[in-house]
């Protein structure tokens, strides 16, 4: 920690000094996200800390570690001395094991739980080759199977897994 001495007054051939403690913080980031901090720049020896962990799309954040422990987001820090704060971010996997069952007139989807998963979103299109995120939102679910009335179009489905 850096400590700078401050002159702050001289009174009547005394004079009054006193510390200036400027904390530093050291964000580390494992895998796929960013952290967001207020005030920018962090502020002295004493001031809160706004800290919001940002994932990437298909990423969660997991947890806190170093000098902020648990999984609260967004978390105030303390800078009552330099900290050292980590956020880690972990894949959201995709569900497995999905089955699509067709009779004449409706489509039946359903798949395995994901662990930490909020919810499930089921998208459509009738061009599987076309960028993912053309394909239309069918339905969002916290089940794991989902059913739809066929058209005359041929459809090509997408389960993918959200956390919240």
């Amino acid at each position: 920690m850096e400590q700078n001495l401050i002159f702050i007054a001289e009174d009547t051939g005394k004079e009054v000094w006193k510390y200036d403690f400027n904390s530093e913080l050291v964000i580390t980031v494992n895998n796929a996200g960013s952290v967001l901090y207020e005030p920018n720049p962090t502020g002295f020896y004493g001031s809160l800390i706004a800290l919001i962990a940002v994932p990437d799309e298909g990423n969660y954040f997991h947890e806190w570690s170093d000098d902020l422990i648990g999984s609260t987001n967004p978390e105030t820090l303390l800078m009552d001395y330099d900290r050292t704060v980590t956020a880690t971010f972990t894949f959201l996997n995709s569900p497995e094991n999905i089955i699509i069952n067709i009779n004449s007139d409706s489509a039946f989807i359903q798949w395995d739980a994901v662990p930490e998963v909020s919810s499930y979103n089921v998208y459509s299109s009738e061009n599987p080759n076309t960028d993912y995120s053309s394909w239309f939102l069918e339905h969002n679910t916290c089940g794991t199977s989902w059913h739809e009335e066929l058209s005359s179009n041929k459809k090509f489905y997408l389960v993918k897994s959200v956390k919240q």
